[in-house]
Order: C-alpha cells, then structure tokens, then sequence
C-alpha cells in the first residue's frame, strides 16, 4: 500500500500558502514535499524544512541526471520537486502535497504519473491583481510578468480535476480537507483492504 500524491496549484496571492499549512496542520497523514532552490535561504528559512538549497552547479547536475519530477527558472533561480523525496514519502504510505506552479504541474501530466490535480482560484481576479500590486515587495516590471503568468495560469485551470474557490479561508481548507478523505475512500486507493476482506470472506 503506498500514499496518494496530490498536486496543488494557483496563481501567486491566492493565498495557497496560507490554505496548505492549515490542511497540514490537520492531517499527520500528509507530507508537504519539500522543493529544492537555488535562490538563497531568507531569515529564519532551514534547508531541508523549508527548502532544499543547493548551487546552480549542484542543480544542474540534478537536472541532467532526471533526478527531478518538475522544475523551472524563475527570475534567475531554479526550483524543482525532487523525484526521490516524493518517492520515499509515498512508500511510506504518506499522502504527498506538491506545491508548485501551473509549469510544474503541467510537466507532471505529461509523465502520466498518477496523482490529483487541484487548482486554488481567485474568487475574483481583478482583486488578486490588486493584491499583487499591493505588496510593494517588487518593481513594475516583475508585477508586470506575474500578472501575465496569473492570466496565463487561470486559461489552464481546466487541465485540473478539482478547483477550489478561495472565498474564505476555511472553506477552502474544508474543500480541500474533503477532496483528500473522498480520494482515500476510492477504491482503487483501497485495494489490499479489499484483498484482505476477500480472503476473510472465503
């Protein structure tokens, strides 16, 4: 019996972040993978919690070796999901929570790998423009780019299999907390229980 992986994406400012560590919290069944970066650790950040910080060098050799499941360069530094991290977490029947951008999650249904797919949305996207605007934590021309990339990301929310509308906060921890009982209760997620029932029935 192995963990079920699920895959998680929304445009920057939805408040995805914030969602996640509330379903964590909940549910000692669920691993949050842990990305890799090259960017520098910010104040208070630990490698292997927070992320897992290598070299460009270090990276690149990764990247040649196919050890990730998804990466992608953003603003001059690569981030990518490991293969073996997801992998252990799995094997060890842990539900696995990818938190990555649309790219990333588009690379991932191109390995038809077997996972569930969740889009969080803006309940209104002329507000989550605003609040990108209203960070003041970078220039017109990044603001610029991540609005494009939010449009970009909302024309391919219907590649997923659920979304989720972020209107309140625990709504979408609710929504999302059910998506994940609903996928451990399918059968397919059930079959040495089924097996096992089976054999107790002859």
């Amino acid at each position: 019996m192995s963990g079920i992986l699920f895959v998680i994406s929304g445009p920057s400012g939805v408040g995805k972040t914030t969602i996640l560590q509330e379903v964590l919290k909940r549910d000692d069944r669920l691993l949050f993978s842990v990305s890799a970066t090259t960017r520098e650790p910010r104040a208070g950040e630990c490698n292997g919690k927070d992320y897992f910080f290598l070299s460009r060098e270090e990276f690149e050799k990764k990247i040649k070796k196919d050890d990730f499941l998804e990466w992608s360069n953003h603003f001059s530094n690569y981030y990518g999901t490991l293969k073996n991290f997801v992998k252990d977490g799995l094997a060890d029947n842990k539900d696995v929570i990818l938190d990555i951008d649309v790219n990333g999650a588009m690379q991932v249904m191109k390995k038809n790998i077997d996972a569930v797919y969740i889009f969080i949305s803006p309940d209104s996207v002329s507000d989550l423009i605003k609040r990108l605007k209203n960070r003041n934590t970078e220039n017109e021309d990044k603001i610029k780019i991540r609005i494009e990339k939010t449009k970009s990301e909302l024309s391919l929310m219907d590649k997923y299999d659920f979304v989720v509308i972020n209107k309140t906060l625990e709504r979408s921890i609710q929504e999302i907390t059910g998506i994940v009982i609903s996928q451990r209760c399918r059968i397919k997620n059930n079959t040495d229980f089924i097996k096992q029932i089976n054999r107790e029935n002859q």
